[in-house]
C-alpha cells in the first residue's frame, strides 16, 4: 500500500485506505495521513478516522476536537457516534451533540429544546438536553 502511495500520491483514496490500514498498528502515520484528509475533505470518514487514531496515541483532546469538528458538519453514523460516545466517556463529559436527519427517530431523535436537525446523546446513549 505504501509503494502504491508513493507512485500515486495524487490519489486520496489510496491514502484514505493507507491511513485506514494504519489504524492501531502505526498510529502517528494514521494520524498524519488522516489530517492530510481532513484538512482537505473533512468527511466523516477522516475525522473519524482521525479521532480513533488520536485517541489510540493517548490525545484525547486531539481526539475530541476531530470528533467536534465532524459532528458540527456531519450526520453521524454508527462509527462516529461510537467514537463520539467513547471519548465522551474517557474526557467524563456529559455526552455529545451533532447533526441529525430527525427522521429515524430512536437515539437520532432531535431533542426537544435544541435547534431543528441537532441531535443530543449522553454518555449513556440516551437522549438529553444541553444548555446553548
Amino acid at each position: 500500500m505504501e509503494r502504491a502511495c508513493r507512485l500515486l500520491p495524487s490519489d486520496d483514496a489510496l491514502v484514505l485506505a493507507l491511513a485506514s490500514a494504519c489504524l492501531g498498528q502505526d498510529d502517528a502515520r494514521a494520524v498524519e495521513l488522516f489530517a492530510r484528509l481532513a484538512a482537505r475533505y473533512a468527511s466523516r470518514e477522516t475525522w473519524t478516522g482521525l479521532a480513533i487514531s488520536r485517541r489510540n496515541l493517548g490525545d484525547l483532546a486531539g481526539a475530541a476536537d476531530a470528533v467536534s469538528r465532524a459532528l458540527a458538519t456531519l450526520v453521524p453514523d454508527d462509527t462516529l457516534a461510537g467514537i463520539a460516545d467513547l471519548i465522551a466517556r474517557q474526557l467524563a463529559a456529559p455526552g455529545w451533540c451533532g447533526r441529525s436527519t430527525g427522521s429515524d427517530g430512536g437515539p437520532w431523535e432531535p431533542n426537544h429544546g435544541r435547534p431543528d436537525g441537532w441531535l443530543c446523546r449522553s454518555r449513556g446513549g440516551a437522549p438529553h438536553t444541553l444548555s446553548v
